[in-house]
């Protein structure tokens, strides 16, 4: 039976709709703005400048408050190197996708605060476990200047866990949301803690722990609710490892059904800069990365 037009009308009402509450209709790839914090404001200057250069102990932080931050190109690889920066345009896309206001967020790589002050401001809960010293000093410190701005306070929680995620304090089926980006072997430079967990370890035994990371997060997950790994493939010592593919193998070891795939597609890749070289090991300029999408079984 042929629609009236009220419901073609009614049809496309819905569609702008979603597509203005998540940023467009929802695909398979989603093109972030890496470069400008939108709709998300920083409570802090030259993040990424900081972060290289003195680990967060000498953190600017702006005093009008809503100032969006430019990421930096900076390396970002090695000791001594920057921490790569998580986009607040992600996060904002991510939680408000699959997460409800006033839902609980677990991150199990809080890392230095990205997705704690957008989940926040998001109006979400957060829990962040990292063993990084210098970074939760730095969370503590913004997680402060957050819950106590009465411009931004919203009744939501910020919990830090300054301990390995291998083991969380949570109870069972009780968070609404898993959500990170994990670390990356030894390729970037988290610290000198022994729970870091690519320190002094193979492949195999880095994935082995990270087993452990995600079957406590699958754990603590309601039933119904989702765990979302932003991850990417790299290279250590000329040999490619397919991070991707083992994150997916582990969702599978510890029980989580794979629930959907996206593509994060960046603006344009550093390395783009080097044809000659890219032609003359005959590897491609990654303009990519991926969202691994896990659902938990509900009972």
């Amino acid at each position: 039976m042929p629609k009236t037009a009220e419901e073609i009308a009614e049809s496309k009402r819905k569609r702008i709709e979603i597509a203005n509450k998540y940023g467009g209709v929802p695909t398979s790839i989603w093109e972030i703005d890496y470069s400008i914090g939108k709709d998300i404001n920083e409570l802090h200057s030259k993040k990424q400048h900081v972060v290289s250069v003195d680990r967060h102990k000498k953190m600017d932080y702006d005093k009008r408050l809503y100032k969006h931050v430019a990421m930096s190109v900076q390396m970002v690889r090695g000791k001594g190197a920057g921490i790569s920066t998580f986009p607040p345009e992600l996060v904002k896309r991510v939680e408000s996708f699959y997460s409800e206001p006033g839902d609980t967020v677990l991150d199990l790589s809080a890392g230095h605060n990205s997705r704690m002050e957008c989940t926040y401001q998001l109006g979400r809960n957060y829990i962040g476990y990292d063993p990084g010293i210098p970074f939760m000093a730095f969370n503590r410190e913004v997680a402060e200047k957050l819950l106590n701005n009465k411009l931004l306070a919203n009744g939501c929680t910020i919990t830090l866990r300054q301990q390995s995620s291998e083991h969380l304090e949570e109870a069972d089926n009780s968070v609404d949301l898993v959500f990170t980006s994990p670390p990356y072997y030894k390729i970037e430079d988290y610290g000198d803690e022994p729970e870091q967990l690519g320190k002094n370890c193979t492949y195999d035994e880095f994935l082995d722990r990270m087993t452990t990371v995600l079957r406590e997060g699958h754990r603590v997950l309601k039933p119904g609710k989702f765990m979302i790994i932003n991850v990417n493939d790299f290279m250590y010592e000329k040999e490619f490892y397919p991070y991707h593919a083992d994150i997916i193998n582990i969702y599978r070891r510890v029980g989580i059904p794979i629930h959907d795939i996206i593509i994060v597609k960046w603006k344009n890749s550093i390395s783009q800069c080097f044809a000659t070289k890219l032609e003359k090991w005959r590897r491609v300029a990654k303009l990519h990365e991926y969202l691994i999408v896990g659902k938990k079984n509900v009972i």
